[in-house]
Order: C-alpha cells, then structure tokens, then sequence
C-alpha cells in the first residue's frame, strides 16, 4: 500500500512498478491486459506532472517517466488494435481514443509549466498521443472520439502525428503494427 503512491526516485517505486506487472500479467485478453496498460500509462503522466509541479523536477527524471509513459501507451494501444481487428468491437478503440484525448488535455495542462529541458519530452508525450491518436481513427473513424488530436500549440514547433523524426525512432514492432493497420484500412477501402 505504501508504495502505490511512490513516485519515480523514490525508494518503494521499484516495488511499485512491479506490482503492475503483475497486476498486467494476471489480465486475460488483449482488450483487458491493452486497459490495463493504457491505465498505468495514465499514472505515468500522473507522475510526471507530479514531478514537474514540485517545483524543482529533475529533467532525466521527468524524461525517462515520460519515455515510460509512451511505451506503456504505445504497448497497451497495440494489445487494444489487435483485440478490435480481432472481435471487431468497437469500444476498445473508444478506449484508446478516450485515453488519448484525456492524456492530451493532461498534457497541454502540464505545458504551460514545465520547465524548458523537459518541454523535449512532453512534446515526444504529445507525439505519441497525437500518433497513437491517429492509428485508432484509421482503424475506426467512427468509434469515440471527436476530431483528430493535435499537440497543444505551445509544443507544436517540430511536433504532430507521425513525425519524421518520431517515426524513425519507433520500434520495429510498432513499424510492424503500422503496416497492419495501413493493409486493413486498404482491404476495407476496396
């Protein structure tokens, strides 16, 4: 119990941390263990905030909690894709679009304050968003969600969805992901 509300440095985060994966593990279903994921990565932009907010944040610090934040995002999006091309359900890409719109407005909330050497970070965050944003309306323009997401202005200077630079350095994985998800959306077009 303690270490559910440790923040990354803190001596019980580790503890913390491996909890998750536990807790991740037990899940069933791609649905289930992509909800999960997305649910941590919502604690990792929590943390980040947090660490920003008190006033003197250690940019590596923030920047490897927002790395976390994007893998976790990235992994459960994927778990969430392959459990929608699977069963066809639309509320799983209403989660991701719920969870990407919610992380955005976090975001552009954490802007506003963070310290210029984490604005990198926070905008690769946004990036990630923006991307995974992106993905879940091509797979199903009409589930959840409103317009396309955009990074907030204050980060849009070299930012957006599937930037060059974003881009080259997503995993393979994730260059395979996309390739899927660009052959169904050309399978359905035709």
């Amino acid at each position: 119990a303690a270490a559910s509300g440790a923040l990354p440095g803190d001596s019980l985060y580790p503890i913390k941390r491996g909890i998750e994966q536990v807790t991740t593990a037990a899940h069933l279903g791609n649905a289930s263990k992509g909800s999960a994921l997305l649910g941590q990565a919502s604690q990792r932009l929590d943390e980040a905030d947090s660490l920003i907010g008190s006033g003197s944040p250690d940019a590596d610090l923030v920047g490897s909690t927002l790395d976390s934040f994007s893998d976790q995002a990235n992994s459960g999006a994927d778990k969430l894709f392959t459990a929608y091309q699977t069963d066809a359900d639309s509320s799983d890409i209403a989660t991701v679009r719920d969870f990407t719109a919610s992380g955005m407005a976090q975001i552009a909330s954490m802007a506003s304050t963070v310290d210029p050497s984490s604005l990198g970070s926070l905008r690769d965050a946004a990036d990630t968003l923006a991307d995974i944003d992106q993905q879940a309306t091509t797979l199903c323009a009409s589930c959840g969600g409103g317009a396309t997401l955009t990074p907030p202005s204050v980060l849009a200077a070299g930012a957006g969805a599937a930037a060059v630079t974003n881009l080259i350095a997503r995993p393979v994985k994730q260059a395979g992901v996309d390739i899927k998800l660009a052959s169904a959306a050309f399978c359905a077009a035709e």
